[in-house]
């Protein structure tokens, strides 16, 4: 049997900030949402793992989507840092990992698609810039 080991920090405080020679804007910006709900519920005064839930629910959903190469990036960046601090659990940091993966694949695909199909047709407006065109026809009476 595969033992599952979580370890979570004593400060909610300590964990979830990035030393500023690793700054990225997306990580940025989920830190930011985490912190953000994590004072707002705290201020509630509610149970201290609901407090922490719905920062990590909040970090979740700033978070980029994953539509371009870079989103992507910035994706991947989100959910390794959350999975290094603990607001999102490694089994739900494989799956998008994978889903990350699956969406970088996608877009490549597309990307290749699509850049041979403007090679295709440069080469068949430059092939018919180059022939001559064709004798008109001429009616004999």
């Amino acid at each position: 049997m595969n033992a599952i080991v979580r370890t979570y920090r004593r400060d909610p405080m300590d964990n979830i900030d990035l030393a500023t020679e690793y700054e990225c804007p997306a990580i940025k910006r989920c830190s930011e949402a985490w912190y953000q709900a994590w004072k707002k519920h705290e201020a509630t005064g509610i149970n201290p793992v609901s407090v922490r839930l719905r920062a990590n629910e909040a970090y979740r959903y700033a978070m980029p989507p994953l539509n371009s190469a870079e989103n992507i990036s910035d994706f991947v960046a989100c959910v390794v840092h959350g999975m290094m601090v603990g607001s999102i659990i490694d089994e739900l940091g494989t799956r998008w990992l994978y889903a990350a993966q699956v969406a970088a694949a996608t877009f490549n695909a597309k990307q290749k698609a699509l850049k041979s199909k403007k090679q295709k047709a440069a080469k068949l407006t430059s092939s018919r810039k180059n022939s001559n065109p064709p004798p008109s026809p001429t009616v004999k009476l």
